[in-house]
């Protein structure tokens, strides 16, 4: 979801108050900023097959330091997430399933997940006694192994194999990936071909896929056209992407944010509810939703305050939904409240830039892997 401008025009008769201040400002810039580092594909599957992984070196929360290159010799998972963030539970566990398979359970591969959030130790521990978590976990207490990896989305997960070379990597937990985390570490232990790896990865395609392939070409356009202002030409490309494959999510997405950005709510809702409905795990489809419930106010404001509590409770640090609560709190005439949301939005987004600039500084002095 791009960040929207504000609308030219709005159908409703009751018009938002809006946020002021220093803190807001800040919000708001450090929103844009994310969202264009997201855009540049910042992210832990720039690491390619065949690739060295950046060194790693952490302690337990027990205090032992573990590296990575203790492990050479044998296939390892690293996965970065926190003890909080539910789809890391789930990843974790479908992981740990995977591993009890015959075909896996006696080849010696290492699992490790690596946090950062910044709790006590005592606390920390207390989480990790879920059973769906690895034995190895590591605190990241610097959040320097994050920046090392990209890790712009949680959880990620790199699969390593024996001779110290990535055999696949991953950004984000979806339908497919218990099959792809299996045949992933079917690969790193030889059990199986990258050919047939491919396999996993890349079905056989069908005439759905194909339209897919193509909305997601037309989608890729109408965003280059966005950024470039040149909005009507953007609309009528996610629209095109829209009638090739009714159920592409992003595309929704493209044109409710366009539809946002010249206050047309009404239809701006309709897109993000369908793309909803297209994808039910959507972030950005979530956010979007909740942000036109709240620029609408009135008895809208009661469903928006329940997909921004969903959205809390599976990443309580995600920026953008403390920032859509702030407008929330204020529409409901809590300044306090709001202000405290908004400042715990803009904090999260300042920790994402910095890692962002420390990536792209050293891009810039050793060149792009």
């Amino acid at each position: 979801m791009s960040p929207p401008r504000s609308p030219t025009r709005r159908r409703t008769s009751r018009s938002p108050t809006r946020p002021r201040g220093g803190v807001i400002a800040a919000a708001l810039a450090a929103f844009a900023l994310l969202l264009t580092a997201v855009e540049r594909g910042v992210a832990v599957t720039h690491l390619g097959r065949g690739a060295r992984p950046p060194a790693l070196a952490l302690e337990t929360l027990d205090g032992k330091r573990v590296t990575l290159e203790d492990q050479r010799g044998r296939p390892v998972v690293v996965v970065f997430g926190e003890l909080y963030h539910q789809r890391t539970l789930s990843a974790c566990g479908d992981i740990g399933e995977v591993l009890e398979a015959d075909a896996l359970a006696t080849r010696g591969i290492s699992v490790m997940l690596v946090i950062g959030q910044d709790e006590p130790k005592p606390a920390l521990r207390e989480r990790a006694g879920d059973p769906r978590l690895p034995p190895i976990i590591l605190h990241d207490v610097t959040r320097q192994a994050f920046g090392d990896y990209r890790v712009a989305v949680m959880p990620s997960v790199v699969v390593i194999g024996a001779d110290g070379r990535v055999v696949h990597s991953v950004a984000g937990y979806t339908d497919r990936f218990k099959d792809i985390m299996n045949d992933a570490l079917l690969v790193a232990t030889g059990a199986s071909s990258y050919e047939e790896f491919e396999k996993t990865l890349r079905p056989e395609a069908t005439p759905v896929d194909e339209a897919r392939v193509r909305a997601g070409r037309i989608t890729g356009l109408a965003r280059q056209l966005a950024r470039r202002r040149l909005d009507d030409l953007a609309v009528e490309k996610y629209r095109e992407a829209i009638a090739v494959a009714p159920d592409y999510a992003p595309a929704r997405i493209g044109l409710a944010t366009a539809m946002l950005d010249t206050g047309r709510l009404a239809e701006a809702e309709r897109e993000f509810r369908a793309a909803l409905e297209a994808s039910t795990s959507s972030v950005e489809a979530s956010l979007g939703l909740a942000y036109v419930l709240t620029l609408r106010g009135g008895d809208d404001l009661k469903e928006a305050r329940e997909i921004i509590r969903d959205l809390l409770r599976d990443d309580p640090d995600e920026p953008r939904a403390h920032y859509v609560r702030g407008l929330l709190h204020q529409q409901s005439g809590e300044t306090e409240e709001a202000m405290a949301s908004f400042r715990t939005s803009a904090e999260l987004l300042m920790v994402r830039r910095d890692a962002w600039n420390v990536i792209r500084e050293r891009e810039e002095r050793h060149g792009k892997p």
